[in-house]
């Protein structure tokens, strides 16, 4: 299997570029996929607690960006 590289990592805070809405990442793609495609995908969890799943193409594609406010301090530098 190719390893697959995310551009957020579980535990990044992320905003949404249209709404502005902010989520934490749960689990990335080398460990999440649509089950009727099989294309890698993010989880990741809004203020209100839902959990939601979209595609990495779709996640990585400038829809949404690493929040300011992110991974503890030491996890992260990037």
């Amino acid at each position: 299997m190719t390893r697959i590289v995310a551009k957020f990592h579980v535990g990044d805070q992320v905003t949404h570029i249209k709404t502005g809405h902010g989520y934490r990442i749960e689990v990335e793609p080398s460990q999440c996929f649509i089950e009727s495609t099989g294309e890698p995908a993010y989880a990741y969890r809004s203020a209100d607690g839902l959990l939601w799943i979209r595609g990495q193409i779709q996640m990585e594609d400038g829809r949404f960006k690493l929040s300011p406010i992110s991974t503890a301090p030491g996890q992260r530098t990037d």
